[in-house]
């Protein structure tokens, strides 16, 4: 049934775009009971956790692909995440101190490139391009990972749907 998959697909896509997560949804995921917990049953006695990112406010230094090098960060770094999961509610409001690094930039642009699209997507199944149609709305499926790798993966994705709605496949 073509209506259906169709509107499921774009919801899917919207919702994609909508829930990436970024540094206050890793601060909630690290820091709640769910991960602490499973830390406990894999881990027997006293340990200590450690944090392995790339904070875009400090990671100047890339490796040899262009991603930002990991830094340590000791114990204390769950106090500081703890406090960036409550702050939450900064996200898409002019004070996230987050809102202007390039990641950032990306998830408001893929967003709005794809609202944008819906309509022309729309147009293409009141032709009976569903195929096409469908193509476009599932781009966002194949938009994973962070930084330089979700760029890549947003370009190719874009690429692709973009020549689903002109009628021209890539090859």
């Amino acid at each position: 049934d073509h209506p259906h998959e169709i509107m499921q697909a774009a919801a899917q896509g919207l919702f994609r775009l909508m829930a990436y997560k970024d540094e206050y949804e890793v601060a909630r995921l690290l820091t709640g009971s769910d991960f602490t917990d499973e830390l406990k049953q894999k881990f027997d006695g006293d340990f200590t956790v450690e944090y392995h990112l790339a904070p875009p406010l400090f990671s100047r230094s890339r490796d040899a692909q262009g991603r930002p090098l990991k830094r340590t960060f000791g114990p204390w770094m769950g106090h500081a995440m703890r406090a960036l999961a409550a702050m939450k509610g900064l996200r898409g409001g002019p004070f996230n101190p987050f809102g202007f690094h390039g990641e950032a930039r990306l998830h408001r642009d893929l967003l709005a490139w794809y609202e944008a699209g819906l309509g022309r997507a729309a147009a293409l199944c009141a032709q009976g391009r569903h195929k096409d149609c469908l193509t476009f709305l599932h781009a966002p499926d194949d938009i994973r990972g962070y930084g330089p790798v979700r760029a890549i993966a947003a370009e190719k994705a874009r690429k692709t749907a973009e020549a689903a709605l002109l009628g021209s496949p890539l090859s």
